[in-house]
């Protein structure tokens, strides 16, 4: 599958999933366009060779930071866009062939996938941790301010 194609499939399968959370029209546009990014990120990472973990870690933040944004520019939690814009990321291919494997009694190989799967997504929530740190902590009203 093509990367032009892959990116086009990242976009149909937020805008289901963002229809499916029940996302505000005049939003869906920047949830599905979050979605082209956090793949974007992906398949660029990995054509750079980062390995799968790092390329998940960095989409991820990157795909966070956008959240971040978009919900300020758009007045609404990032948690409407994180959980939409990750979407593509998601290792549910592996999760399934864990599973398949398992049923299936090839243990060994299940593992591995299983491994694999929890490995992926621990990578994709530590860059979502890292940047929405990042972010509050940049964010975040000095003290040195005048509160009134």
């Amino acid at each position: 599958m093509t990367a032009v194609s892959q990116l086009i499939c990242s976009v149909i399968a937020c805008l289901g999933f963002a229809i499916i959370f029940n996302i505000q029209k005049d939003k869906l546009f920047w949830a599905c366009f979050g979605g082209f990014i956090s793949w974007g990120v992906y398949l660029s990472a990995v054509a750079c060779g980062l390995g799968d973990y790092l390329s998940a870690f960095i989409a991820a933040a990157v795909t966070t930071l956008y959240a971040e944004l978009m919900a300020r520019v758009c007045k609404t939690p990032a948690t409407v866009f994180v959980i939409v814009c990750t979407i593509p990321l998601l290792p549910g291919g592996a999760l399934y062939r864990a599973m398949d494997y398992l049923v299936h009694h090839y243990k060994t190989t299940g593992e591995t996938e299983g491994i694999y799967a929890f490995c992926f997504a621990a990578s994709m929530a530590a860059g979502i941790i890292c940047a929405t740190l990042t972010t509050r902590a940049l964010l975040r009203p000095s003290s040195n301010t005048k509160q009134e």
